[in-house]
Order: C-alpha cells, then sequence, then structure tokens
C-alpha cells in the first residue's frame, strides 16, 4: 500500500529536519483528528531536543578536532624543519659517511635527493617556516 505522507526526512540536512518535524509535532497537538497521538508527538519533540544537542556536541567537538589537527600539523612541520636544519648543520660539520652514520644518520650511497623531501611526502605535509 503507497503511503499518503511524504516526510522527505533523507533529503533535509541534520540542521533542517528539526524544524521541519517540530512544525509538524505542533500542528499535531492542536489537531483534534490526531489527539491520540500527542503523547508520541511530544516523544518526538523530547528526541529532537537530545539529538540537537548531540548534533551540537558532535559540531563542537569536530571543530576542536579541527583546531588540534592544525597545531598538531604546525608541529610536526616544526619538528621537520628542526631536523632538516640538524641534518645540514650534522653536514657542515662533516660530509664523510662514516663520521655522519656514528651519529645516527643513514646516509645515501652516491648524491642523492636531500632526506627532507622524503620525509615531507610520507608525511603529506606541506613545509613552510614558522620563524
Amino acid at each position: 500500500m503507497k503511503t499518503v505522507i511524504k516526510l522527505p526526512l533523507s533529503r533535509l540536512s541534520i540542521p533542517e529536519v528539526f524544524p521541519y518535524v517540530k512544525k509538524i509535532t505542533t500542528k499535531m497537538a492542536t489537531a483534534p483528528a490526531f489527539s491520540t497521538l500527542v503523547t508520541n508527538a511530544a516523544a518526538v519533540d523530547a528526541q529532537s531536543v537530545i539529538a540537537t544537542g548531540a548534533t551540537n556536541d558532535y559540531n563542537t567537538a569536530q571543530r576542536t578536532a579541527d583546531s588540534l589537527k592544525t597545531a598538531r600539523d604546525n608541529e610536526i612541520a616544526t619538528f621537520i624543519g628542526m631536523t632538516q636544519d640538524l641534518a645540514t648543520s650534522s653536514e657542515g660539520v662533516t660530509k664523510d659517511p662514516a663520521t655522519l652514520q656514528t651519529g645516527g644518520w643513514e646516509t645515501n650511497s652516491g648524491q642523492g635527493s636531500p632526506v627532507g623531501s622524503m620525509i615531507t611526502e610520507r608525511l603529506h605535509l606541506s613545509m613552510k617556516r614558522l620563524d
């Protein structure tokens, strides 16, 4: 049997759903034909308040997470930049691979690209100086 009520909830955004349903439950509360469903409509309204709160909590957490990710990315970029500077300074002391290895550095066999570019690609970070 085909339903008569059009309920486009899946086409509405989350913020749009709450007022859309509130309009319905408000009208149902005063419509004599639906007097037996007033308790059900009130329960839907109560759940709307809970769902709105959960949505607000989620949105706050998402903004916090975005901010924390930006802070983390900045700290990692600083760390990588400092590590690259340390590598450059170490090469300023010596270019001898055996001596560099005694300092914990891995060395290229022959002339290769700088270590920093490989680190940046692996971490998917865009490097910028934070001076």
